[in-house]
């Protein structure tokens, strides 16, 4: 069997939902086909223990975040060396830097992957739509984000392919005993807990999540909040809680989020723009309802009434509305969580999610195409 060379390209490894989705796709590859490389642009390689820990090997460029003349001659002598039959890049600076280096080296299958709907700005965009014929294949993690780079962007359609992210189903799972995970993680037993986990960036908007639970502290006093993860509006966030005098749990940047999730009764989203959050499906995995500002992809995944509740963006009543009614209503809570787990298994389990790609290197690498 001839082996497929497969060489990531992304702009960091820190903490972030696209290097997760990339250490799930990289570790779980059929190494009998399939050899990875991830080549890490800048130097920020906080999840490189990962995926080394997974066999999955790591070098970097060392190059600033900025543009840097030298991150094209030093990207195109690494795909010299490596001879990949695939190059796949992730985020945006990563796709067009591949797109490049990967016809000036003559790689046989450029893929590029599409994880947001960020509003780039009209350079940005243009530079995607001039390049990205140089792709042979551009994956979007939702059809919200096909649409948007076939509409707004005016990427050619016959690009395009909707590979949404996955989720591993066995280290994403319900807690056997949620009250002894409670107090292991040092929160409390009895009481509801409401978390929102992501990075601390201004799309996210998790100021909002607190302003949400202002109002839900006013029906349920009961109720606890707690987010994880880091991030540029951390300390903004953090000091927004305590000027409304509430009791929110700052968990910072975790690496047992499966533990984190398990231990909660709703989960909430309340960002202002998403591709599909990868936070979303890992807590709809654990058995969790979600509350969520109807944002890229989510719709596609989160059926409202059914699995969660879905209110515009910026609806901060709507998003309490939703929770005090899940808090007060268990059945319902119950059923929608059940739900949940089986919605992502049947949509975005993560074999079935790694098998489209390795159908995709396939398909691209064969020299008779």
């Amino acid at each position: 069997m001839t082996v497929i060379r497969v060489l990531y390209v992304i702009n960091n490894l820190g903490v972030g939902g696209a290097e997760h989705v990339l250490l799930d796709l990289s570790r779980s590859l059929d190494r009998r086909e399939f050899h990875p490389l991830v080549l890490s642009i800048g130097d920020d390689l906080a999840l490189a223990p990962r995926f080394r820990e997974a066999g999955v090997p790591v070098e970097c460029l060392r190059v600033g975040f900025k543009a840097d003349p030298r991150t094209l001659s030093l990207l195109a002598a690494k795909i010299r060396v490596f001879k990949p039959q695939i190059l796949h890049g992730f985020l945006w600076r990563s796709n067009v830097l591949c797109r490049l280096a990967g016809r000036q080296c003559g790689v046989p299958g450029i893929i590029t992957s599409e994880h947001s709907m960020h509003v780039d700005g009209p350079l940005r965009n243009a530079v995607n739509r001039w390049t990205a014929h140089l792709s042979c294949r551009i994956t979007c993690v939702s059809r919200a984000v096909y649409d948007h780079m076939a509409g707004e962007v005016r990427v050619p359609e016959g690009l395009l392919q909707v590979i949404y992210n996955g989720v591993d189903l066995e280290r994403f799972a319900p807690a056997e005993d949620r009250r002894a995970l409670r107090r292991d993680l040092g929160l409390p037993v009895e009481a509801p807990i409401v978390g929102a986990i992501a990075r601390h960036t201004e799309e996210k908007r998790l100021d909002r999540f607190i302003e949400a639970a202002r109002l839900i502290a006013q029906q349920r006093p009961d109720a606890q909040f707690l987010t994880a993860g880091a991030g540029p509006t951390l300390g903004r966030v953090r000091e927004l809680a305590e000027g409304y005098g509430l009791n929110v749990r700052f968990l910072g940047h975790r690496s047992d989020v499966p533990r984190v999730l398990a231990a909660l009764d709703v989960f909430v989203i309340t960002s202002e723009t998403e591709g599909l959050p990868v936070a979303a499906v890992e807590a709809m995995a654990v058995q969790l309802p979600v509350v969520s500002t109807i944002v890229g992809g989510v719709a596609e995944i989160v059926r409202d009434g059914v699995d969660g509740v879905l209110v515009p963006p910026g609806d901060v009543e709507g998003v309490a509305r939703g929770v005090v009614t899940l808090l007060g209503d268990a059945p319902l809570r119950l059923s929608m969580a059940r739900q949940a787990r089986e919605r992502v298994r049947a949509l975005v389990d993560l074999r079935s999610i790694v098998t489209q790609h390795e159908d995709l290197y396939r398909e691209l690498a064969d020299p008779r195409r």
